[in-house]
């Protein structure tokens, strides 16, 4: 059963668990998370320190060409739990 997370007047709000963190480091080369997220996980933050591309799917790799993400700004994702990983490249 899900419990949903509800303000005063009986609205849903949308509520995160907060899960397992995963870091990795990466530059001009792209590095990827060691392993794939949790099976019942179905979207992630991400949240990068500097400019970078980025890539999901079960082997990603990070290209110049993948999407764009802000540094020191999360973004959040669609992931197949159990499955995807996040690759992260430098921007150049």
């Amino acid at each position: 059963m899900t419990r949903m997370v509800t303000d005063l007047n009986g609205n849903t709000i949308p509520a995160f668990n907060l899960g397992t963190v995963q870091k990795k480091a990466y530059t001009g080369t792209h590095g990827v998370i060691d392993n794939a997220v949790g099976a019942d996980t179905r979207l992630v933050e991400v949240w990068a320190s500097t400019d970078c591309h980025i890539a999901v799917g079960s082997a990603p790799e990070a290209t110049t060409s993948t999407t764009p993400v802000t540094g020191k700004v999360a973004k959040i994702l669609q992931v197949v739990g159990g499955t995807d990983k996040v690759s992260f490249i430098q921007q150049s």
